[in-house]
């Protein structure tokens, strides 16, 4: 690394620029690679969740619908206990069916539908459906973010995606903490950035947050496709959905996505690359 101006110097340079960009490669390399193998984890088990969803479905929808029946005798008999019991029954029955939904939504990855739209009045919103649970728990938001940016993309799947990583926040920060929300917009992207202030994730979870049916918390709060769903809605929009722990603790979230769809960029390419050669003739 010394500073040589003679010969052995330039030789030296130009091997350590080598050495530097066979590294930075490896670096790319490694990350797409583990981008193909997630996909790849994340077709295989959505094939997998559509097939058990669907055979599960049909028994579910026949064992609520016997159970409501069973209700409306057991009211006419006035049988509270075997009544509290199936009020159980019904309870457990809806959270089993909210799980296969789960299932079937992740396992349909259906394509966005581009629309234009103002990403600030959809932050806006998504923050006024969970603004009870933000109370319930104790919990503040700030909020750093653009007057309005309009972007193209699912405004109802990127709401999905919002409410995931907000209410994963919200259930990982302690009471009167704070959860700040950044969006910056800059070269044809958008940056959407979430930190908490929980005590983060273990080191050997960073790699599974995605995976299908991963999760760190307790039985009955989650399913753990939150993120699964999340990341596939993501790469569905071109975009890219990061999740690490903060140095001052928690977790931080990087979700960054194209301004414009894929059909608008390739045209917007075409326009330039024109008058380009407009310019050069």
């Amino acid at each position: 690394r010394e500073e040589r101006s003679d010969e052995v110097g330039l030789a030296g340079r130009a091997f350590n620029y080598l050495a530097d960009g066979l590294e930075r490669a490896q670096h790319d390399r490694d990350k797409a690679e583990e981008a193909v193998r997630q996909s790849e984890r994340l077709a295989a088990v959505g094939q997998l969740a559509a097939g058990i969803g669907h055979e599960i479905n049909n028994p579910l929808m026949n064992i609520m619908a016997l159970a409501s029946l069973i209700e409306q005798e057991l009211h006419k008999r006035r049988d509270e206990q075997t009544l509290s019991d199936i009020n159980l029954l019904q309870r457990e029955g809806r959270r089993c069916a909210r799980i296969v939904q789960g299932i079937l939504n992740f396992a349909r990855e259906n394509s966005p539908s581009y629309q234009s739209f103002d990403m600030i009045a959809l932050i806006n919103d998504t923050l006024g459906l969970l603004q009870h649970r933000l109370d319930t728990a104790d919990i503040s938001i700030t909020v750093d973010v653009p007057a309005s940016l309009w972007m193209e993309g699912d405004p109802n799947q990127l709401q999905q995606v919002l409410v995931n990583v907000l209410l994963n926040a919200i259930h990982a920060s302690p009471l009167q903490s704070t959860i700040a929300l950044r969006v910056v917009a800059n070269d044809g992207r958008v940056t959407i950035e979430v930190k908490d202030q929980g005590t983060g994730i273990a080191e050997e979870h960073i790699d599974r947050v995605f995976n299908p049916f991963f999760t760190t918390k307790v039985e009955g709060d989650g399913t753990g496709l939150g993120l699964s769903v999340s990341y596939g809605i993501v790469k569905h929009h071109g975009g890219t959905i990061r999740l690490s722990n903060a140095p001052g603790g928690g977790v931080n979230v990087v979700i960054n996505l194209p301004m414009h769809s894929r059909e608008a960029q390739c045209t917007q390419r075409k326009q330039r690359e024109q008058r380009e050669r407009v310019h050069a003739g």
